[in-house]
């Protein structure tokens, strides 16, 4: 009986410390400083936030797939938002693996105009204060500008994928597809998320891009709401086993 009790006060103890030191790594980034010093520009001046990772993801099981089931080691993403997404993928890639976040940090229209004026001063510094946290500034590249200038200033980019989340209007996603699609074509994957999203925008979009380039398109259910969402254009040969009865899925 007294082994049984010392068995079980010692299993106590190995419990207690095991859930001491994960809630320890989880308030550590709080608690300790953080020498902003020694990160890459425009990491070392940033007014450091909480973290916060609000706003995403919908489709992050897909996404991982895709970085690991094709090789990818560089991405550009337009839309960061706080950066959840960014984060994500830069978690999949290889040690020197990149991710380009493509965002002004003013919001788009949609956010505009659903209440989250207030959060807009602090997006930026939101978005690398979380990066830091997650201790990915090796990884995550923020680019502050606006899509379109972006994709002119990485032209010479060879990104193994590039996902599009930035504003969902009609206009504003087909001219994002327009601009990073030559960045890919021929060797990378061009996707994005939201296809269903405001009255058929996004999916318009991608459909008119395609009939007008000759190109196909693949969609991946939303896990909850089950209807397409996550899309792929078929811009490479790369891809072309998606395509093929869904071999990759």
């Amino acid at each position: 009986m007294r082994k049984k009790n010392l068995w079980y006060n010692y299993i106590s103890i190995m419990v207690m410390v095991v859930l001491s030191g994960s809630i320890f790594a989880r308030t550590a980034q709080f608690i300790l400083p953080i020498d902003l010093s020694s990160l890459p520009p425009p990491y070392n001046s940033v007014k450091l936030k909480p973290l916060d990772l609000g706003g995403w993801n919908h489709t992050p099981e897909e996404l991982t797939k895709l970085i690991q089931k094709f090789d990818v080691k560089t991405i550009v993403e337009i839309g960061v938002w706080k950066g959840a997404s960014s984060i994500h993928m830069a978690k999949q890639l290889p040690p020197d693996g990149k991710v380009y976040s493509v965002d002004h940090f003013a919001g788009s229209p949609e956010l505009q105009e659903g209440g989250y004026e207030d959060e807009f001063s602090k997006l930026y510094d939101q978005f690398l204060s979380n990066v830091i946290h997650e201790k990915l500034t090796h990884k995550i590249v923020p680019i502050k500008m606006r899509s379109i200038e972006a994709a002119e200033s990485l032209k010479n980019l060879k990104p193994d994928m590039v996902y599009i989340d930035g504003d969902h209007s009609y206009a504003e996603t087909l001219a994002d597809i327009r601009a990073w699609y030559p960045l890919v074509a021929g060797h990378g994957i061009l996707c994005g998320d939201d296809f269903s999203l405001k009255e058929g925008d996004v999916s318009t979009a991608v459909k008119d891009f395609c009939k007008e380039n000759g190109l196909k398109y693949i969609t991946k259910d939303h896990p909850e709401t089950k209807e397409p969402w996550l899309w792929i254009i078929q811009v490479s040969p790369r891809t072309d086993r998606l395509f093929n009865f869904w071999q990759f899925w």
